[in-house]
């Protein structure tokens, strides 16, 4: 359990009014929750009980949070495979800075993966906040507690506990991002166990999160239900992903999903979802349909567009997503931006022309998410938070 005293404390004087720096069609949907701020001395860690909170106190539609598995098959919030970056379980005493590494003013350690440890470990190893110009802070004054690595169990638990409202709120979301079919199973039941079922959207991608398996041969709408209750899926609400990776774009948008023993257009992918919804009352839910698209690949931005353009004509809200530099530092006066990676210890750069793709989709007047997933940058104090990337990435630095 978490100490949430300061936390709990600083909340119940939090009285300035909410105020979005722009007003859009869309909703914002915190990825990974908010715990970047304007103030350095606020940030928090990503993927937290308090990035939760503070989204949904900043008037958020809702948060995006990361699922891995350790090596109990225990779920963890979390978005790395290795925890060197997001942990200070990283070989180096809990000094390793993944943008040093990058910029080579530190050795990259060996990397520790978060399947090398059982659920007993990781739940006392602290989490790590990157703050302004990407300097390692541990703002204990802010959360009463450093953050530690949670499961998801252990994170409805607090909130259940400690900010049951967050639970409670109809207009706000825990969308969790998943990309395993392990995960996807165990996540399922966990929320059932809970009775959280009207709260939590699983959002997945068919080639990562589905059993590819001779049991689950596609055959229409039987399939789709079939496969919900072998995995815990029915009643629960489902995000299918349509993702830059999930379309094979040699074949630009015909049949670019492998799915079910299967190769699938989006349509046929999600109209198997929708046929088992409306032929059985139990089946999973599907209110959001989800896409992304790559940089200068015209096949599967089709193939996105298509997504979306089913989703509008069947009913369905829809998402996408427009991502941020996770860190930036200053180097000889300007601000280098960079992107955290799961499964390495070293930050990559930021990846500015992907960011334009997904930005340009997103701005489509044909596409009109309901959601966008933006990484946000809060700014606490003053009840504000901030997407654009000009202001969001002068914080940074």
């Amino acid at each position: 359990m978490i100490k949430l005293s300061s936390m709990i404390a600083a909340l119940a004087t939090f009285a300035v009014a909410v105020v979005p720096t722009a007003v859009s069609a869309y909703e914002v949907i915190a990825h990974r929750g908010v715990y970047h701020d304007t103030d350095t001395n606020q940030t928090i860690a990503e993927n937290s009980f308090y990035a939760v909170v503070r989204a949904h106190d900043l008037g958020m539609r809702g948060v995006e949070l990361d699922l891995r598995l350790d090596s109990s098959n225990d779920v963890l919030v979390a978005h790395d495979l290795v925890s060197n970056r997001a942990t200070v379980a990283d070989n180096d005493g809990g000094k390793m800075n993944s943008i040093d590494v990058a910029l080579g003013l530190q050795a990259a350690p060996a990397a520790l993966h978060l399947s090398a440890h059982n659920y007993a470990f990781w739940t006392n190893v602290d989490l790590k906040n990157y703050g302004r110009n990407a300097q390692l802070v541990h703002n204990t004054r802010v959360t009463g507690d450093v953050s530690h690595m949670q499961n998801l169990g252990s994170l409805i638990y607090n909130l259940k506990s400690f900010r049951a409202q967050v639970l409670n709120d109809p207009n706000f979301m825990i969308i969790l991002d998943v990309q395993d079919p392990l995960i996807l199973e165990l996540a399922a039941g966990i929320i059932k166990q809970n009775n959280l079922g009207s709260h939590f959207y699983l959002k997945f991608f068919a080639s990562k999160a589905l059993y590819n398996t001779p049991q689950f041969k596609y055959n229409g709408a039987d399939t789709c239900y079939t496969y919900a209750k072998a995995n815990n899926l029915t009643g629960l609400n489902i995000i299918p992903q349509i993702n830059d990776g999930e379309l094979d774009i040699d074949e630009d948008d015909d049949a670019g999903i492998l799915a079910f023993e299967t190769r699938l257009t989006p349509a046929q992918y999600l109209q198997c979802w929708a046929d088992a919804q409306a032929q059985h009352p139990d089946a999973a839910r599907m209110p959001i349909v989800s896409a992304s698209v790559p940089a200068n690949k015209p096949g599967a931005k089709a193939a996105a567009g298509d997504t979306i353009s089913w989703a509008h004509a069947h009913g369905r809200k829809t998402m996408t997503i427009v991502p941020n530099p996770d860190a930036g530092r200053l180097v000889n006066g300007t601000c280098q931006l960079f992107s955290f990676q799961s499964n390495n210890v070293t930050a990559a750069r930021f990846n500015m022309a992907a960011r334009q793709a997904k930005t340009e989709f997103a701005a489509n007047s044909l596409i009109r998410p309901d959601y966008i997933v933006w990484d946000v940058m809060g700014d606490y104090l003053h009840g504000k938070y901030h997407t654009d990337f000009n202001t969001y990435t002068a914080n940074l630095c």
